[in-house]
């Protein structure tokens, strides 16, 4: 029994798991085969032993083993729902990624825009630049054409103020007052009426138009009116004169401008007033009047209507013819006469012909290119019968 308590020591002695199976020595010949049979049950039982320990220790480290096994699963699973919130959120970075990529050229293409509205913003700067320097500059020549015009224009009205006085004092030197003018005027031999007012009157104006008496006819229409009572008055004051003057004046040789169309035949001169003392009144008169009656007979009366532009040396004269006969005046074809430093432009066309008590009116372009003495002249024909020249100057 010592013996194999002996053994149950060394049994208990070795370590856990260990699969050295102790020895057991006999003890004594005689008993042999008792001990032998219970040595066997007892190494029987120490195997049990033995193998429930290696069991238990099987189980712990299994049990060990599953729970590393289990926190490897829960590790794993962790791990790969980490890695799936990782593939999240790379997805969402991904698509921030793209718009912001979408963003970029959306901006690089703006920018590219904004580049060139900033080129073409600079050109068209360049270019007002250049414009606007040019215009400064025509501002500037503007500037000293309008300061160079208002020197003129100051010189002029200082010379039509000078040209006024003169004026005033030729016509007080030559004639008087302008009331004494119009008064020896109307005083002087007078064989067919007023001589120095419209023989159409003063009230009766065509009854096609509503214009004064002062807005003359400016159209062949209006020239040569249907109305046979209707006529316009052409001159408000007394006295333009007019004369017969030779064609050899002094400076340059004259030039004719014809007006009209109709044929030149011989015929005996009519009768007029030249050298009269109320022809010598209107021609003294005429240095300051600007419209009056520059001849009359029994059956013509003409009239003028001037205006000039101080110190220019242009103006316009509108010559009226009035035909105070019952009857027409047909082939009427007016000539003027003047020389080179004065020129007579026509602005429009005469009618051949004048009714009975009618008016037509000539519109005369007067350019003087130098001071002259030369007086320019005027011839009228129609029906075979030529007025002679009479002269005047146009004031």
């Amino acid at each position: 029994m010592f013996g194999i308590f002996a053994d149950k020591a060394q049994l208990e002695d070795l370590p856990a798991g260990s699969s050295k199976t102790p020895v057991v020595e006999p003890q004594g010949g005689d008993n042999e085969n008792v001990g032998g049979e219970s040595s066997a049950a007892e190494q029987l039982a120490v195997e049990r032993h033995l193998a429930a320990i290696e069991l238990s220790d099987a189980k712990a480290e299994i049990e060990e083993l599953k729970k590393q096994l289990s926190d490897s699963v829960a590790a794993h699973q962790s791990s790969l729902s980490q890695l799936s919130d990782a593939r999240n959120q790379l997805d969402e970075t991904m698509s921030q990624v793209a718009k912001l990529e979408g963003q970029v050229n959306s901006l690089k293409s703006q920018n590219k825009g904004l580049t060139t509205d900033l080129s073409n913003a600079k050109d068209m700067w360049m270019k007002e630049s250049t414009r606007a320097s040019k215009l400064q500059d025509e501002l500037n020549t503007r500037d000293d054409q309008i300061a160079e015009d208002s020197r003129r224009l100051a010189e002029m009205a200082a010379t039509n103020e000078a040209l006024q006085r003169e004026n005033a004092q030729l016509k007080k030197l030559f004639e008087g007052s302008e009331q004494e003018v119009a008064a020896r005027a109307r005083a002087a031999d007078n064989n067919f009426g007023r001589m120095n007012e419209s023989y159409f009157g003063d009230a009766r104006v065509p009854p096609t138009s509503s214009r004064t008496p002062a807005a003359m006819a400016s159209s062949l229409e209006d020239m040569v009116a249907p109305q046979t009572d209707g006529f316009i008055r052409p001159l408000t004051t007394a006295t333009t004169a007019f004369t017969s003057a030779p064609l050899g004046t002094a400076g340059s040789p004259m030039k004719t401008t014809n007006l009209g169309s109709a044929g030149v035949s011989g015929g005996a001169l009519l009768p007029h007033n030249v050298g009269t003392p109320a022809t010598v009144e209107r021609f003294r008169a005429l240095i300051g009047a600007q419209e009056g009656v520059l001849y009359e007979d029994e059956i013509l009366q003409i009239g003028l209507q001037s205006s000039y532009t101080c110190g220019m040396g242009e103006g316009q004269v509108s010559i009226y013819f009035g035909n105070k006969s019952s009857g027409a005046l047909d082939g009427f074809t007016v000539e003027l006469i003047s020389g080179d430093d004065i020129t007579l432009t026509p602005t429009e066309a005469v009618p051949t012909a004048i009714r009975a008590k009618q008016q037509i009116r000539l519109t005369v372009k007067a350019v003087c290119t130098k001071p002259t003495q030369q007086i320019p002249m005027m011839s009228v024909l129609w029906g075979g019968a030529v007025l002679e020249y009479i002269s005047g100057s146009l004031n």
